[in-house]
């Protein structure tokens, strides 16, 4: 759960700043929250959001007022989310966004709020009138972006923002906190670099896409460490077959991201992420010629799900670079 506690402990540079900025009236129309895959971009945007509407900050969002509770329940007239990681941003989303909030405000404190969170994944007439947006800013309108890659950000959004940028918590320390919640040490391992704050990973542990992933991942690793074609063949047959949403699509590019960033570290004589799959790793990198060109394609895949009509493809074409860069 994002609250005060976690911005004080994990994210002190913006709750600092944050509170600053709202108890002495300076906060900015727009701010952009930048921070590394991984970071809980989305729901420390969404606190921040809250604690503009709190009606009992101390020094941010209380949690317990009846506007804290609106925004927690999604029942906050006068806030809109528009998410790029679910589909790409388009021009319509954006004129909607701009027509709605040309209007009053519906809540008595006159404060309009949108969220749009992996600004970067806006086309670019989505990005333009975004821009015009943020050039005349209309009173009581606050904006809080969200970006994974600040240089995919046109560069006068940029400028036209606050920036805030989230960092990343000691990846030990985050196994350590993980593991104290029951998760088991090599789940608590495999999930620390998906998200940055262990409550999230706990749940995360507990959902039904984890498990499915996570058995299909173990699945691959072993096949690829005996050889490539043995890993082209499970991708493109079983795993196509298994992994069907693009949410677990992305979950498993991403541990399939870190288990060939080990394979590179494995051959740089560097301390890998996986450590209770270091024979198997050791296997792969033994291999893989060239994983960093895997690597650069899972990212691009990655990048490329929400286009992605077909995601049996996605699997179909890594397990064909999987061969090509062996």
């Amino acid at each position: 759960m994002i609250d005060q506690e976690y911005l004080k402990h994990y994210q002190p540079i913006i709750f600092r700043s944050f509170a600053n900025a709202i108890n002495e009236d300076h906060l900015s129309h727009a701010l952009l929250l930048s921070g590394e895959p991984g970071l809980p971009l989305k729901e420390v945007a969404f606190f921040l959001a809250q604690s503009l509407v709190c009606d009992h900050r101390s020094p941010l969002a209380c949690g317990h007022c009846l506007n804290c509770l609106r925004f927690m329940d999604g029942n906050y007239s006068d806030f809109q989310l528009i998410d790029g990681s679910i589909s790409s941003i388009k021009k319509e989303n954006v004129l909607t966004l701009e027509e709605d909030f040309s209007r009053t405000a519906i809540q008595k404190d006159a404060k309009m709020i949108y969220i749009i969170h992996l600004v970067e994944n806006m086309t670019s007439e989505a990005t333009n009138s975004l821009l015009k947006f943020l050039e005349e800013p209309h009173a009581g309108v606050y904006a809080i972006l969200t970006t994974e890659n600040e240089s995919k950000v046109l560069p006068t959004i940029v400028s036209r923002t606050t920036n805030m940028a989230m960092i990343r918590s000691d990846r030990n320390s985050i196994i350590e906190q993980t593991h104290e919640l029951d998760v088991p040490l090599n789940d608590a391992i495999l999930l620390a670099d998906i998200a940055n704050e262990p409550s999230m990973l706990f749940n995360l542990y507990q959902s039904d896409i984890y498990q499915l992933v996570k058995e299909n991942f173990l699945s691959l690793v072993k096949s690829f460490s005996l050889d490539s074609q043995a890993a082209a063949y499970v991708l493109q047959k079983n795993i196509a077959a298994n992994i069907k949403s693009k949410e677990a699509t992305r979950l498993f590019l991403d541990l399939m991201i870190t288990l060939l960033e080990d394979t590179i570290k494995i051959k740089n004589n560097k301390e890998i992420n996986f450590s209770f799959l270091r024979p198997e790793i050791e296997k792969i990198a033994s291999n893989v010629i060239h994983p960093e060109k895997i690597v650069k394609e899972m990212v691009k895949l990655r990048g490329e799900i929400d286009l992605s009509l077909n995601l049996a493809l996605v699997f179909d074409h890594l397990g064909y670079y999987i061969i090509k860069e062996s």
